[in-house]
Parts: structure tokens; C-alpha cells; sequence
């Protein structure tokens, strides 16, 4: 069997604050949103097996992020595995979870972390994708720009 779901922090703990860097190349640089960060699988790209954010932008009607891959900034291509985690940049956002809980059954997560605003204007939000990871069959994010 394939790749079922995507595997990624728990979301369901409060993000960390990261700052803006003002050397970060293009390609790691947040746009306002839905960011997701992955690692570029474009073999021709200058950010090929590098980690770049992807921006998905306003999504005020929720949508499930597994089926809104990330996409490199620079080539457009795929990121493996559709990406590692999640960053919010200049919105507040809700997060609805479900995730296998190893007994194949999803479950519904739970957590201070589903929701909340990046509203700073010198960083952003995200979850370090490492330690234990869950394998999230529904992830429906919303998000409305500040």
C-alpha cells in the first residue's frame, strides 16, 4: 500500500514564533496565509532538495490541505511527500484534525494549538515537523488575512 495521509506535527499544540529573516532566499520567505514548508522535488530548480514555503494563500471557506499539495515558489513543482508542516503568516486560521490514531480509525484532534492569529508583522507561526509525527486523514484549514 501507498502513502496514506500526510505526516505532520501535532498541530493541536500551541505553534512557535519564528522571525522573518531579511537574508532568507525567495523561497523561504512566508507569504500571507497558509504556508506550507516542504522539501522542492524540481530537478531543474535553483531550490531543488532545499526547504521551501509554500503559499496557499486566503482560504475563508476551509480546505483540506491533502488535496492542496505545496508548490515550490520558484518552479511550481511538487515538495516531498506534499510538504512537513504548517505556517501562518498575517491571518488567524482554524485547523479541523483528523488523524490515524494507529488503530485505523481517524480521530478528531483536539488542542489549543487549532487555532489562533499570526498577526505579528516581524514573524510567523509554525510546528517544528520532529518528534512524534501524526498521520492526518482530514486536515481542513481556514484562514482569513489580517
Amino acid at each position: 500500500m501507498g502513502h496514506v495521509g500526510w505526516n505532520a506535527p501535532d498541530f493541536s499544540t500551541p505553534p512557535t514564533f519564528k522571525k522573518y529573516s531579511d537574508t532568507a532566499p525567495e523561497y523561504r520567505r512566508l507569504a500571507p496565509g497558509t504556508n506550507i514548508e516542504g522539501e522542492c522535488m524540481g530537478k531543474d530548480c535553483p531550490a531543488f532538495g532545499k526547504l521551501v514555503w509554500c503559499n496557499l494563500g486566503e482560504n475563508q471557506n476551509g480546505e483540506d490541505i491533502l488535496m492542496m499539495p505545496g508548490r515550490c515558489p520558484l518552479c511550481k513543482g511538487g515538495v516531498k511527500n506534499g510538504g512537513r508542516t504548517l505556517g501562518f503568516s498575517k491571518c488567524s486560521y482554524e485547523i479541523e484534525a483528523f488523524y490515524d490514531n494507529g488503530s485505523g480509525i481517524a480521530v478528531k484532534l483536539v488542542g489549543d494549538g487549532l487555532s489562533g492569529k499570526a498577526s505579528e508583522s516581524d514573524g510567523f507561526k509554525t510546528w517544528l515537523p520532529e518528534g512524534k509525527l501524526l498521520n492526518y486523514r482530514k486536515l481542513t484549514v481556514t484562514t482569513t488575512l489580517l
